[in-house]
């Protein structure tokens, strides 16, 4: 089944599609490119409050560094 964002693109799945790609197409901020690359490379989750507490609740290892 597909995401609720990915449906929420449009009516058809070609809507959705071009939708999608029209998303691909933007460019991102260089502190986001930072943020995304940083969490990625220290295997840190990247996202908002409410989601960091879900994914720490779920694990056994800091999700966040100290701060």
């Amino acid at each position: 089944m597909p995401h609720t964002e990915y449906v929420q693109l449009g009516k058809t799945d070609n809507a959705r599609h071009d939708a999608y790609q029209q998303l691909l197409k933007q460019q991102l901020a260089e502190i986001t490119l930072f943020e995304i690359r940083n969490a990625t490379n220290k295997a840190w989750a990247l996202g908002s409050v409410h989601f960091i507490h879900r994914i720490q609740t779920q694990s056994i290892r800091r999700v966040q560094p100290n701060a």
